[in-house]
């Protein structure tokens, strides 16, 4: 009978037979049937299909948005992989050589376009008027709001956005200028114009996280880089060294980028590790970062906890490449330098290993979490794929409009303007300049200089992007003068602050300040300058940048005046102009005095042969 109980077995609380002797027996767990339960938890909402016309409208600005960005893609491409240039190198060097920050990069657009077709696949392209409150919970009068929230004020505010980082990229794409980074991000703003153009705030609601995916493939600019690099160095190298010696007896000193450990007791090899930028945590920071973006989205956790996720990011990076270079510097101690030094094998096989590391500890922080939510009864688990991108409620109302004939006309425009710009012919550059600018010997204070000079490393070329380098040192009878040049014609990145090298390399800075030098046929200038420690040895050093015709003793004025002479197409020739002396104990006044008696007597050489053509500059003078 359908209402008396079945005598046979006993059934549970859920209605499934229970195990004999009263305890429930667990189900197995069967993998696609739990992945077929997961998918129908999602909701499913209409998909808005695109007609014939706004797929044409789609690859149209598609089309136009790749040629007008392919002279910015181009550059990105060689931040990515510096070597690339290097054409007789074989293929996997030139995309795993150098000290790129940025090899990830290819990965983020290609991440962006899958995370936008599983967007597609869930709500499809969504536009109508927005039913929630004011975008980013602004607080707007009653009618600007009703203004802004409806599909005609959001598609407004698009073209304005669209209008301005067009202009942006234009005015990046001079070939004088090619200033990656605004046109990089100008291209993200474009995409977020046209979404909001296309559809108002639910389509922009729903495509905006691949859009600000794309951040993560645009390189900062390399002075803020070479900044944040010292940084994370310290502070990984420091952190690496009290655990070596404290946790695993090695004694170790740092200075600088070196690491300094005792000679080899049978052989009595000097043990001197270095501590490349790649080493610093900031490689593995950005990268690192972007992979955790990618792990908050497609976690298990809700809310907040997936901001929580992603801002981890930092200081597992750091946490990682400390450990990296505990391991780096105990390796060296027992095994040998030649093992931890770059090309051996814990050196490349912890370069691996630190991204296994940290993402072990990011599945952990994420475990901990969903345990907690469990032991506490909250609802922080979402086992669901990337489930919130559903969490809105449909709209209804309108369609997406791809094929929008002004938007398509100033997209077209401003990709033709930045094609032609990008390919007119840069200002020929046959030679070395720098290196005849100024004499090989010359008088300084009534005393007679010889000079030598060195080569400049191959690696140091590749980062500044210029070979025009000049590293001589004058020579008298007990007196010594270095003087560095880093010249370029036509690209603000060839020059960035010397501070940043010099902390590198172990100098620590101990004063700052300005000084005022006569050059003949420049007259008053200012230069700046620096007093440094490296060691027990103190260094002076005075500098100053070219900018055009002009000289300042400001890094970011220098980047500002050339960025501006740029759009003039004028004379954005630049260079850093570095003198040095070392000092004979602490006696600085004499230090600057010979640096700013070498800056006054050199200065006018440099000034007239850094206007001239190669050849026409002064020939070096025979050796007597």
């Amino acid at each position: 009978m359908s209402g008396e109980p079945n005598h046979g077995e006993s059934t549970g609380a859920a209605g499934r037979p229970a195990a004999r002797g009263g305890a429930a027996r667990p189900r197995p767990i069967d993998p696609a049937a739990r992945l077929a339960e997961l998918e129908a938890s999602i909701p499913r909402i209409e998909r808005p299909g695109l007609r014939a016309r706004d797929i044409l409208g789609l690859l149209i600005a598609a089309g136009m948005m790749a040629a007008g960005w392919a002279w910015t893609f181009d550059l990105m491409w060689t931040r990515w992989f510096e070597l690339w240039h290097r054409e007789h190198l074989p293929l996997m060097e030139r995309l795993t050589g150098g000290q790129s920050y940025y090899t990830h990069g290819p990965l983020v657009p290609l991440a962006a376009l899958v995370i936008a077709f599983v967007i597609y696949r869930r709500v499809g392209f969504p536009a109508g008027r927005d039913l929630g409150p004011a975008p980013g919970g602004l607080s707007l009068p009653g009618r600007l709001r009703h203004w802004v929230g409806s599909h005609r004020g959001a598609t407004t505010l698009g073209g304005v956005v669209l209008g301005f980082f067009l202009l942006v990229h234009v005015m990046s794409s001079p070939p004088a200028n090619m200033i990656m980074v605004s046109s990089a991000l100008a291209f993200i703003g474009t995409l977020l114009g046209l979404v909001m153009l296309w559809g108002g705030w639910p389509l922009l609601r729903a495509y905006w996280m691949p859009i600000v995916l794309l951040l993560f493939m645009v390189p900062m600019p390399m002075e803020q880089i070479a900044r944040l690099n010292l940084h994370l160095k310290a502070i990984a190298s420091d952190s690496a060294l009290w655990l070596s010696v404290e946790g695993f007896g090695v004694p170790a000193v740092r200075q600088g980028s070196f690491v300094y450990l005792p000679n080899d007791p049978v052989t009595g090899e000097e043990k001197t590790l270095t501590v490349d930028n790649v080493c610093s945590g900031l490689r593995s920071l950005i990268a690192l970062t972007f992979f955790a973006a990618m792990f908050a989205l497609i976690c298990r956790v809700r809310g907040l906890w997936r901001i929580v996720l992603l801002l981890l990011a930092v200081p597992v990076a750091l946490l990682s490449n400390a450990l990296r270079i505990t391991g780096l510097i105990v390796v060296a101690h027992t095994d040998g330098i030649a093992a931890a030094s770059e090309g051996g094998w814990f050196h490349d096989l912890s370069g691996l290993l630190i991204f296994v590391l940290a993402l072990a500890i990011l599945f952990a922080i994420e475990y901990l979490i969903i345990l907690g939510a469990r032991l506490t009864g909250r609802n922080w688990v979402d086992e669901r794929l990337m489930g919130f991108i559903t969490d809105r409620p449909p709209v209804k109302g309108a369609r997406v409009r791809m094929f929008h004939t002004p938007a398509l006309v100033a997209l077209g425009l401003a990709a033709g303007a930045a094609l032609y710009l990008s390919s007119q012919p840069q200002p020929p550059y046959t030679g070395h300049v720098a290196s005849r600018a100024v004499p090989t010997e010359i008088t300084i204070d009534g005393v007679r200089y010889g000079s030598t000079d060195h080569e400049v490393p191959e690696l140091v070329r590749d980062i500044l992007r210029t070979d025009d380098i000049l590293f001589r040192i004058y020579d008298a009878p007990q007196r010594q003068v270095e003087l560095m040049i880093v010249y370029s014609p036509n690209n603000r990145r060839g020059t960035h602050p010397p501070e940043v090298c010099l902390e590198g390399e172990g100098h620590r800075i101990l004063t700052r300040g300005r000084q005022r030098i006569e050059a003949e046929g420049i007259g008053e200038m200012e230069v700046a300058e620096l007093v440094t420690q490296r060691g027990q040895n103190w260094h002076y050093f005075c500098f100053v940048y070219k900018a055009g015709d002009g000289y300042t003793p400001s890094f970011m004025r220098q980047q500002m005046h050339l960025f501006l002479r740029s759009l003039l197409a004028s004379n954005m020739s630049g260079a850093l102009i570095r003198f040095s002396v070392p000092m004979e104990g602490r006696d600085v006044e004499t230090a600057r005095r010979r640096g700013l008696a070498a800056a006054s007597a050199l200065m006018p050489h440099i000034h007239r042969g850094l206007r001239l053509e190669p050849e026409d500059a002064p020939q070096p003078e025979p050796k007597p």
